[in-house]
């Protein structure tokens, strides 16, 4: 079983595209404590109803870990970061994650500066599609419902892959 670990960017995308619980539910998938606050807890104090949707999955089929702090040095690329994609970096440091789950450009960066692999929602869905977890339509059905969160480019190379 692969463990994911999720910033704010890739729970909120993968819940609005209708498969988070899915992926929940066949893979460990920690949430850091930090990007729970951002994600629900704040969501719920402003009212969003997906916030609440959102915190029952999480507390349904996920675990949320609370972060060290990662590397204390600051660098340019860090201070580029939010609270969020750090305390997701830290709990990846400590749990050794397989990936991290984001579409946050910055961040993806950074991951890819350190050699830390990650996965955006849209290669998340098109790999459900592709390990037989959700049929095509699903699949394409889900893209639609983030494509308006997702870069044209982005979504047209993940409906052209699970279309295949």
């Amino acid at each position: 079983m692969s463990v994911f670990v999720f910033d704010s960017d890739g729970l909120i995308k993968l819940q609005k595209a209708g498969v988070l619980d899915m992926l929940a539910e066949s893979h460990e998938c920690l949430v850091p404590g930090k990007v729970y606050g951002e994600s629900v807890e704040r969501g719920k104090s402003e009212l969003y109803e997906d916030a609440f949707e959102l915190g029952e999955t999480i507390e349904e089929h996920m675990r949320v870990v609370e972060a060290e702090d990662p590397e204390s040095e600051k660098t340019p690329a860090k201070e580029s970061l939010g609270s969020g994609e750090l305390s997701a970096y830290g709990v990846h440091l400590q749990e050794g994650s397989d990936a991290l789950i984001s579409d946050d450009r910055a961040f993806l960066n950074f991951l890819e500066s350190k050699g830390i692999p990650f996965i955006t929602p849209a290669n998340v869905i098109v790999e459900m599609k592709n390990q037989g977890q959700i049929p095509r339509d699903r699949a394409v059905e889900a893209l639609g419902r983030m494509e308006k969160y997702i870069r044209n480019e982005v979504y047209e190379k993940s409906i052209e892959e699970v279309r295949k």
